[in-house]
């Protein structure tokens, strides 16, 4: 019997995890979290806890049906039974308690193995699942439980931190690299935490950290420092370098704060802090919003560098109505005569092409636009042409050919994020957001490297007899035509050589550097 009351105190319990998981909140104000992103599955909780009342129910079946039996068995028994009838009753019980003992066993495993998922549910309810931090239930929950337990010598407060123009990395990069730059956020701000520190993802690109220390001065120095530091973070990623920076606001919290009054004052703080122009931090200081303090790693007698918005990008100039006005402007030389580059169907060549093969029109309009997002970032941005030598003399046909091998095996080399088009010709210039011109220059280099390792799998048509390459990174205001006009240049100086070096041009003027 103690068996079967444990068993029923499991069942119970487990039912209780569910319905607290499962139960909803009243009204939803302006700063509640919203569900989870890949936290919990309200069908997977449901469905736990049809499991468990399935068991239930069957358990009570069967302790029913077990008191039957015994019942039974009792009323078998009279004084003037044989003993071997009385024997063969006794039997007949322990077999039944025996079966009753079964069933218990197998409903405390499966009770078991429910708990487990229970507990596994419970922890992701509380989990953000992109950062690994706690999510918003779990904030509310700690901010609330550090209100109400704060003693008269503790000062908890709470730290709202933005990531800086988010926006241009989803737009430029992609989701994907926008899921990367949260994640490091997360990183970064879990490394400068200690003890005395909460870190959790508020939602989006905000993040929130509760705070607590003996005084208002230990509290702020701290969160300067948090932001101080994930501000000073460079994401590589994909062959990437993004810096990224974050605005911030604090606010103390008093026993009479509710999580909503919290949150707007915190956020009345991140406010002004991107009024002042981002990468910045504010906390409230009696009735006034004040900068933060210079980070603790800085000469206390250092004044705070003040943070300018990124200047607006210069506007190129309009798009040309037509493909051969947009050639004409960037002095673009038209494919050989005859030839039949300009036809074929380069979207054919690859099952698998992550890339858009551009028209110089098209092209110049899409750096247009990312440049505004990468610049608004202080993100860099560079580019690259290649040019495949040796075919413009070649039979029409089998220089076409080539030419979809050609783009093809520089498709390896390039990521999904890329900007590509023909240029001119045999040549494709690459947009590459992100990359600085370190990085161009490895993938030149590889791009380089693969015509001689693709020999043996080229088909018996004429072969590029080397790529020559140019690289240059984007200025913070010159305008796509300025930026392909230099790319172009350093791509002439490099077939002039010959097209044994790549040609970087550094801004000022162009080099040629060996492989």
């Amino acid at each position: 019997m103690i068996e079967l009351l444990c068993t029923f105190t499991g069942i119970m319990a487990g039912i209780a995890v569910v319905a607290s998981l499962m139960r909803q909140q009243g009204s939803r104000a302006k700063f509640e979290a919203p569900k989870p992103p890949g936290g919990i599955d309200p069908d997977k909780i449901q469905g736990i806890a049809a499991q468990l009342q399935a068991i239930s129910s069957k358990v009570a079946a069967n302790v029913s049906e077990h008191s039957e039996n015994l019942g039974k068995y009792s009323g078998q028994l009279a004084p003037e039974d044989t003993p071997d009838a009385i024997i063969a009753t006794i039997n007949e019980i322990l077999a039944a308690n025996q079966t009753m003992q079964g069933k218990l066993s197998d409903a405390q495993n499966r009770i078991e193995q429910q708990t487990e998922l229970i507990e596994q549910a419970s922890q992701q309810a509380r989990t953000d699942a992109l950062t690994g931090l706690s999510n918003r239930r779990a904030l509310d929950e700690f901010l609330t439980n550090s209100i109400e337990a704060a003693q008269d010598d503790d000062i908890v407060a709470l730290l709202l931190m933005d990531i800086d123009h988010f926006k241009n990395f989803n737009d430029s990069f992609g989701h994907t690299t926008g899921d990367a730059v949260l994640a490091a956020f997360a990183r970064a701000i879990t490394a400068k935490c200690d003890s005395s520190c909460f870190p959790a993802r508020f939602g989006g690109e905000e993040f929130a950290v509760i705070l607590s220390g003996k005084n208002s001065e230990e509290i702020v120095q701290a969160a300067a420092d948090i932001r101080h530091h994930v501000s000073e973070q460079v994401i590589s990623y994909d062959d990437m370098q993004l810096k990224i920076t974050a605005s911030g606001g604090v606010c103390l919290l008093s026993s009479e704060d509710d999580l909503n009054a919290a949150y707007e004052r915190a956020d009345q703080g991140l406010y002004k802090s991107k009024e002042a122009g981002r990468n910045c931090g504010h906390w409230l200081e009696g009735d006034n919003w004040v900068p933060f303090p210079a980070p603790s790693s800085q000469n206390p007698q250092d004044e705070p560098e003040e943070v300018e918005s990124p200047p607006t990008p210069e506007k190129s100039p309009e798009p040309a109505d037509s493909v051969e006005e947009t050639r004409a402007e960037f002095k673009i030389e038209s494919a050989p005569p005859n030839s039949e580059v300009e036809s074929a169907d380069f979207e054919s060549q690859s099952d698998d092409s992550h890339f858009e093969l551009l028209d110089v029109k098209t092209f110049v309009e899409r750096i247009n636009d990312k440049l505004g997002n990468i610049r608004r970032g202080e993100l860099a941005a560079t580019g690259l042409m290649v040019e495949a030598l040796g075919l413009k003399d070649a039979d029409a046909a089998e220089a076409a050919t080539s030419w979809e091998h050609t783009i093809a095996l520089i498709q390896t080399s390039l990521r999904g994020i890329d900007v590509v088009c023909q240029f001119r010709g045999f040549c494709l210039c690459v947009f590459l957001p992100g990359c600085n011109d370190e990085t161009a220059l490895e993938r030149a280099a590889q791009i380089q490297a693969s015509l001689p390792k693709a020999k043996d799998d080229w088909p018996e048509i004429v072969r590029p007899e080397r790529f020559a390459i140019s690289v240059a990174q984007v200025s913070t205001e010159e305008s796509p035509k300025e930026f392909l006009d230099r790319l172009e240049s350093s791509l002439d100086e490099a077939i002039a050589a010959g097209g044994q070096e790549i040609a970087v041009h550094n801004g000022d003027g162009c080099k040629l550097q060996a492989v």
